[in-house]
């Protein structure tokens, strides 16, 4: 009666869901991140907005692929604002999805074929292998590196080396700015470096920024730097070190097609609500990716 993606799937599950009891007694749960401290100042606005604002085409199916044209309005217009970048967001460049795991998902079913896979910084937050495992059979190939470099070559060694070492034809890097679990910032220059690492290898950037604006500005001191040398440039976050979008790179001048880099939004972090948003540049992926939703 199921198809076999879907019975190998549930072998998962049956293994997941002992350990995971619906409502347990007495557990602090630490695997989930949620923003409750903004919620008392955010419900009264969401109430106020649905109470002047709701209208009965509300109720009606969306009028376009991707995502209702308002709400794709109003998106381009704070990514446009809040995330400065390069060349502006228009809304024809995102597509609105039910959340994290599903645009992942979509995104991977347009980029992956069977048994394909991605790279990803260890550790990381389990949901990236659910969205990438769970339906498309994908695999994710953790990368252990250190915590800092001296130089754009040793940024992309560790990549070249999982590609390389991979069980499976890499098709793309997932790249997590700011980083979950660690909450570190990825630098420019490492960024950049990945960008052209990406292109050189004929594979795709996907930049998870949901956490884009949860931000607090840099380290009190030089005492927290994780940096291993005093040559080297710390990876992560550091006195020197604010967040930077994909968005606002100058893909061209770094000899990177921005066909090959996606970035991931949504409000479910920053604003405490639900919700995600895909942005990309490359109209096969986009088509295909209106399709997967």
């Amino acid at each position: 009666m199921l198809s076999d993606r879907v019975k190998k799937s549930l072998n998962w599950l049956n293994d997941a869901l002992p350990a995971a009891p619906p409502y347990p007694n007495d557990v602090v749960k630490m695997d989930s991140a949620e923003n409750w401290l903004v919620r008392p100042y955010i419900l009264p606005v969401m109430k106020k907005a649905i109470a002047s604002n709701l209208e009965s085409e509300h109720l009606s199916y969306q009028k376009s692929y991707g995502g209702n044209p308002a709400l794709l309005e109003a998106t381009s217009a704070m990514l446009n604002k809040f995330f400065s970048p390069h060349s502006p967001v228009k809304p024809e460049h995102i597509v609105a999805g039910a959340g994290a795991a599903a645009i992942l998902d979509s995104l991977d079913f347009a980029i992956c074929d069977l048994d394909d896979g991605l790279l990803i910084d260890a550790p990381m937050w389990e949901g990236f292998g659910l969205a990438s495992n769970l339906r498309n059979d994908d695999r994710l190939i953790p990368v252990t590196r250190p915590s800092s470099y001296s130089s754009k070559e040793q940024a992309t060694a560790h990549y070249s080396k999982a590609m390389e070492s991979a069980p499976c034809r890499i098709r793309g890097i997932i790249v997590c700015n700011p980083q979950n679990p660690y909450g570190h910032i990825y630098p420019q220059y490492w960024m950049e470096a990945i960008l052209q690492f990406c292109e050189a290898q004929d594979i795709q950037y996907i930049s998870d920024e949901i956490y884009g604006m949860s931000t607090f500005g840099p380290l009190p001191s030089s005492s927290s730097r994780l940096s291993i040398s005093e040559k080297s440039e710390p990876i992560f976050e550091s006195p020197e070190t604010k967040f930077t979008s994909v968005m606002s790179l100058n893909l061209e001048k770094l000899g990177v097609n921005p066909a090959r880099v996606h970035c991931i939004y949504g409000i479910s972090k920053d604003l405490g609500s639900s919700g995600l948003r895909l942005v990309s540049r490359y109209p096969i992926i986009f088509r295909l990716t209106f399709d997967c939703l």
